[in-house]
C-alpha cells in the first residue's frame, strides 16, 4: 500500500470514528451542562442506528425469588428452594427500520419436574406484529404465538437494558429517560478509578441516579433505580474502546433488590460478538417453525399444529385437554357431523349437570 492510499485509509477511519467520536469535548474545570450530556446521548442514539449485539452470563435467582412466579402463585416463596446460578446466552437486534429480534437461552421451572429444565425463547417484532417462540422445555412440544402491534414486553426488558441506556436513551419505545427530567447533582463518585459526575432522572414515584464518566462522552457507568425510599435496581456497565465507533459495552450486571437491598435476581453478561450500524439480513427477524410446532395467531383467531409439509391441524375449542397433545398431532379436526354430534353432546351434559344442581337446591332448600 502507498503512503497516498494508507493516508486516505486514515482519513476514512477517522471520518467513521467521528459519528460518535466527536460528540462532546467537556471543560471539567468549568463544570457540566445537563444540556451538553443530553446532547451528546442524543446524538449517540441518532449515530447508532442499528445494532447486534450476543453475550453469555449467569443469572442468579435467590431462594423463593424466581420471576416468573407471581405472589398468587402456591409454588410463591419456595422456587428455588435455594440459592442457585446458570449459565444463559442472548442476543439483542435493532435495525435501522426499527425490527427487534431478543433472545434468550437459559432454564425455568417445571412444576411438573420439580426442577429448573431448560428454556428457550425468541422474540421478533416486524414494526407490526410481536411473534414469540419456545422451543421444547417446559413443555414436551414447540409453541408460536403472534399477538397485534406491541413490543413493550421487549423494551421494558431488564435483561437489555444496559445496551438501551447507552444506544436508546431517549427512545420512544426503548427509552429510559426523559430528557426534560434529568439534572446533573453537585456529587463526584470514583468507579473502576475513574471520576464520574453524578446525574438524577426523577418521576413521582421513582428516582434514578446515574453515574457517567464525563471524559469518556458521558457514558454510564453505574445506575440505580430507587422506588419508596428503596434501592430496587442496581447496573454497572464496563467499556472497551472500538477504533471506529468509540466505547462500547462490552460487560455488565443487572440485579433487582428485595426489601432488605440483597439480590433478589440478577444477570451478567460479556459480549462475544457485536455490530453497529451493519445491515442486518431479513432472516434475522423471521422465525422457521419445526414440524410440530403449537401455533397460536391472536390477530387471525387461528389455533393448529404445524404438520409436515407446512399442512395445518386445526385444534378445534375444547379439544385440547392438556395431556393430549400428541393425539392431536395424529389425528385429524372432526367433520361437520361430528362437530354436530360433539356440541349436542355437550349440551345434553350441560343440561343434565343443571337439572342435577336444581334438584339438589330444591332438597336443600325443602
Amino acid at each position: 500500500m502507498s503512503e497516498w492510499e494508507r493516508a486516505l485509509s486514515r482519513l476514512a477511519r477517522l471520518a467513521a470514528a467521528t459519528i460518535v467520536g466527536w460528540l462532546c469535548v467537556l471543560d471539567v474545570s468549568r463544570g457540566a451542562e445537563i444540556g451538553s450530556a443530553i446532547e451528546v446521548w442524543q446524538r449517540r442514539q441518532a449515530a447508532i442506528r442499528a445494532f447486534d449485539f450476543s453475550w453469555s452470563g449467569l443469572q442468579f435467582q435467590a431462594k423463593g425469588a424466581d420471576p416468573a412466579l407471581s405472589v398468587l402463585d402456591a409454588m410463591a416463596g419456595n422456587v428455588p428452594p435455594s440459592d442457585m446460578s446458570f449459565e444463559i446466552r442472548m442476543r439483542f437486534v435493532v435495525d435501522t427500520t426499527g425490527r427487534v429480534r431478543l433472545e434468550y437461552n437459559g432454564r425455568a421451572w417445571s412444576q411438573e419436574r420439580g426442577d429448573y429444565v431448560a428454556k428457550a425463547t425468541i422474540n421478533v417484532f416486524d414494526g407490526r406484529r410481536l411473534e414469540s417462540f419456545f422451543p421444547p422445555g417446559r413443555r414436551p412440544f414447540p409453541r408460536f404465538f403472534v399477538e397485534g402491534e406491541t413490543i413493550s414486553d421487549m423494551a421494558r426488558d431488564a435483561r437489555v437494558r444496559p445496551i438501551r441506556m447507552v444506544y436508546r436513551p431517549f427512545d420512544a419505545t426503548m427509552g429510559l429517560f426523559d430528557p426534560s427530567r434529568l439534572r446533573f447533582t453537585d456529587q463526584e463518585a470514583f468507579v473502576d478509578g475513574r471520576r464520574c459526575l453524578v446525574m438524577e432522572h426523577s418521576g413521582d414515584d421513582f428516582m434514578d441516579v446515574i453515574y457517567v464518566d464525563a471524559e469518556r462522552q458521558f457514558l454510564p457507568v453505574r445506575y440505580y433505580r430507587h422506588e419508596a425510599g428503596m434501592t430496587r435496581e442496581q447496573i454497572e456497565i464496563s467499556y472497551c474502546r472500538d477504533q471506529v465507533y468509540g466505547w462500547v459495552p462490552t460487560a455488565w450486571n443487572v440485579a433487582h433488590l428485595d426489601d432488605r437491598g440483597a439480590v433478589r435476581i440478577s444477570w451478567s453478561g460479556n459480549v462475544t460478538e457485536y455490530a453497529l450500524n451493519q445491515p442486518v439480513p431479513d432472516e434475522v427477524f423471521e422465525i422457521a417453525l419445526p414440524p410440530g410446532t403449537w401455533v397460536r395467531n391472536y390477530i387471525t383467531g387461528e389455533c393448529y399444529i404445524l404438520r409436515e409439509g407446512g399442512e395445518k391441524r386445526p385444534i378445534l375449542p375444547g379439544e385440547y385437554t392438556g395431556d393430549n397433545y400428541e393425539e392431536l398431532l395424529r389425528s385429524d379436526p372432526m367433520s361437520g357431523e361430528g362437530k354436530l354430534r360433539w356440541f349436542l353432546g355437550a349440551v345434553v351434559v350441560a343440561v343434565g349437570a343443571l337439572a342435577a344442581w336444581a334438584v339438589l337446591r330444591r332438597r336443600k332448600i325443602a
